[in-house]
């Protein structure tokens, strides 16, 4: 039976192994019962690869060897970049026969994942091992290896464990440090154990079709060591976010993900029903109105660092799930922002890329080009590039008499392709002209500045320019990473702003800002005046690895099955 199995197993692998028969009569006799298959390995797609490992496991068990032992890291355990150090550093390859290939070595244990397994004949196993993004080569030698347990009684350690393991397989393995003949830095092995069984086939190392690996990002993150690379940037892009801001004095806070009104930004929100208060609630779409509370009570630096939930489509720059950081300033404005921005994207992009300030991006064309993020960014005003745009200046869109005369203006001027899809309210038509027309041209770190206040309506009216509010956003490559402003902090215009926006719900703009009157509340117990910052952290991620989808750089992104998988790598 076992002869059967092994011959499958090989063939699935297709790759040279010491197969179960050639194991002596005795231990095979260790077992004679067929392994069960348990229906999640009929599910996951059982094959002879799964029953050859499920008859593997049996005879461990029936040895008395666990598969899945508990496990604590021994005293003499070592990581697998720490090995590959001592070994360059302590220890010199053998020039001769007569050189002692020992001379510094370290006796160690380590522990991961095996990523290939090479066999030299029936006494020699060179094994990948992985852990934590390095690798370290493992020989073990049937010579070397330790003699059989006298607990186990017919279980050989290198025949019936080295020689069966597989790719995906969580092992220990116990030796001493050295040189290979090759001059590999390795460990060589006395002991091995095995911690967790890989029951399953790999498919090949490699890359993997991103719809694909959004299903399964264990599996990916196995398979692509790039993968793993993406994320290690992202975690690094926050602790770096985050400790800019900290030695700036800004306090991180955490404000309600659940609340009754969805305020702080332009998005349609995920509802749900609180049991316990009785009350239908919202996920936040922004944390943007608590923070300002918090300025309120005295706080006079604060960020979050957090997820935001929108109700809205998925493209390749939005994902329902995302997450921003917003910071709040007292007594600062959006000079001060633009400022932060700078100086924080020049440290971002040092911590990532080295010196250099120059990255090279893929722009939303699907072009490269060259950005330079050293200061200062260069600028463009949106009512001047309109009046260009349109041969009049931008009038007050506060009123349906002027929106419609200037929904009219763009329609002679550009034909009715130039506008959205209806409702035709002033924060889409602008913010559909700035897309199309302006957008493109922001290759470089451009602050757009200057928004019609229709579309801004939590932040302050411009000091010198009619109808317009003091904001900006950066756009980098043709994508929005910042949005900041200098904060509306009258209660009166801010109540107005919110009635405005009302009306526009009412005209269809589902995503229109919901009036919060608790805040406007607040707001008369004195706003000092400040600047407000917000980023797009998925988008910045994505730009600094250069992914062209939002779900390469979000671990479980929100994905249209929820029982996606992935079983074969990208082979375009």
């Amino acid at each position: 039976m076992f002869s059967g199995i092994a011959a499958r197993r090989c063939a699935a692998l297709r790759r040279p192994l010491v197969t179960l028969a050639r194991v002596p009569a005795t231990t095979r006799a260790l077992s004679t019962a067929t392994p069960s298959i348990t229906p999640a390995d009929a599910e996951a797609g059982a094959d002879s690869f799964t029953v050859s490992r499920m008859a593997f496991l049996a005879r461990l068990q029936e040895a008395g060897i666990p598969a899945f032992p508990h496990y604590r890291r021994p005293a003499d355990a070592l990581a697998l970049r720490a090995v590959v150090e001592h070994v360059r550093t302590h220890q010199t390859p053998p020039a001769s026969k007569e050189d002692d290939p020992l001379l510094g070595s370290l006796q160690a244990s380590v522990a991961g994942r095996v990523e290939g397994i090479r066999q030299s004949g029936r006494n020699l196993v060179f094994v990948d091992l992985a852990a934590d993004g390095h690798q370290l080569q493992v020989v073990a030698n049937r010579r070397q290896f330790a003699a059989p347990d006298p607990a186990s009684p017919g279980l050989d350690p290198f025949t019936d464990l080295v020689q069966n393991l597989t790719r995906g397989d969580v092992v220990e393995f116990a030796g001493h440090t050295r040189f290979s003949q090759s001059g590999e830095p390795s460990l060589y092995a006395t002991q091995a154990r095995l911690l967790a069984p890989c029951t399953l086939p790999l498919p090949a190392p490699g890359p993997v079709r991103s719809s694909r690996a959004a299903g399964a990002r264990h599996l990916e993150l196995i398979l692509d060591t790039t993968a793993r690379e993406r994320f290690r940037i992202r975690s690094r892009v926050i602790a770096t976010l985050r400790r800019f801001l900290e030695d700036l004095d800004f306090l991180e806070v955490e404000t309600p993900v659940l609340s009754a009104i969805p305020g702080g930004a332009s998005a349609r929100p995920f509802q749900t029903t609180s049991n316990a208060l009785g009350r239908d609630l919202s996920m936040r779409i922004s944390p943007e109105l608590y923070l300002k509370r918090l300025v309120i009570g005295g706080f006079e630096r604060v960020f979050e660092i957090g997820k935001q939930f929108r109700n809205e489509g998925i493209d390749h720059d939005h994902n329902p799930e995302f997450t921003t950081c917003e910071l709040y300033q007292a007594y600062a404005n959006c000079e001060d922002m633009m400022d932060l921005t700078e100086n924080l994207f020049r440290e971002i992009i040092r911590k990532i890329n080295g010196d250099s300030l120059v990255l090279t991006v893929e722009n939303k064309q699907g072009l490269l080009v060259e950005v330079d993020f050293a200061p200062p960014f260069q600028r463009m005003s949106i009512p001047h590039e309109l009046e260009i745009l349109l041969g009049a200046p931008v009038p007050d869109l506060s009123t349906d008499v002027e929106l419609e005369f200037f929904v009219e203006r763009v329609i002679d001027r550009l034909g009715p392709g130039a506008l959205p899809p209806a409702p035709l309210t002033a924060a889409r038509v602008v913010d559909h002209l700035v897309s199309e027309y302006l957008e493109p041209r922001c290759d470089q770190p451009t602050f757009l500045t200057g928004h019609p206040a229709a579309l801004s309506p939590l932040a302050k009216a411009h000091p010198a320019l009619a109808h317009a509010s003091d904001r900006f956003e950066l756009f980098v490559a043709q994508r929005e990473l910042v949005n900041a402003y200098s904060e509306q902090n009258d209660p009166n215009a801010q109540y107005q702003s919110f009635h405005q926006q009302a009306a526009s719900r009412l005209a269809g703009d589902d995503e229109a800002h919901v009036p919060d009157h608790d805040y406007c509340q607040a707001m008369r117990y004195g706003l000092p005046p400040t600047g407000g910052w917000g980023l797009g952290v998925d988008r910045l991620v994505m730009m600094l690895t250069g992914s062209a989808h939002i779900r390469d750089i979000i671990l479980f992104p929100a994905t249209k099955s929820a029982s996606a998988s992935v079983s074969v790598p990208d082979e375009s």
